[in-house]
């Protein structure tokens, strides 16, 4: 089994990726970058048999932070982000159902207030301009038109 890495990751400054750990388990270096584990042929590399790779499939899963503390290196295992968590925590209404399920909806007393906050607060609508000559029409068209024996005549003059 072999590692392939860009070996100056750390010194250009590639972020920390995985502990490296002897056999009982203590960390004895760090990858830092990509880093790709493939099988050593007789000339060149060569693929892992599945055994080897479902073994550091499951041995590099978990992402890990590093810390030094008094001198000494401590890997700390990360859980990865879950991006559904991530999609479900913009737009749940309820941030007390983080279950996988996206806008479980607001509770009933919850949502009645929001309900009438809406209306409450919410702008009337107005006619619109259209809406206003057409009933304007309507009513010209419904008057009678004024009777001309109770009409004022205008005095006439004579010149």
């Amino acid at each position: 089994m072999g590692l392939v890495c860009n070996d100056e990751g750390k010194l250009i400054g590639l972020e920390l990726n995985r502990g490296l750990r002897d056999k009982d388990g203590n960390l004895y270096d760090i990858m830092a970058g990509t880093f790709l584990v493939v099988g050593l042929g007789e000339e060149s590399f060569a693929s892992l048999p599945p055994e080897l790779a479902q073994k550091y499939m499951e041995h590099f899963k978990q992402p890990e932070q590093f810390i030094s503390l008094n001198g000494q290196i401590i890997a700390l295992p990360v859980e990865p982000e879950n991006p559904l968590r991530t999609a479900e925590m913009t737009v749940e209404d309820d941030y007390g159902m983080i279950d996988g399920v996206i806008n479980n909806g607001r509770k009933g007393e919850e949502l009645e207030a929001a309900k009438g906050e809406a209306r409450r607060t919410s702008p009337e609508k107005k006619p619109s301009i259209r809406e206003r000559l057409e009933e304007a029409k309507k009513e010209c068209g419904e008057r009678k038109p004024p009777d001309k024996a109770h009409q004022k005549k205008p005095p006439e003059h004579d010149l």
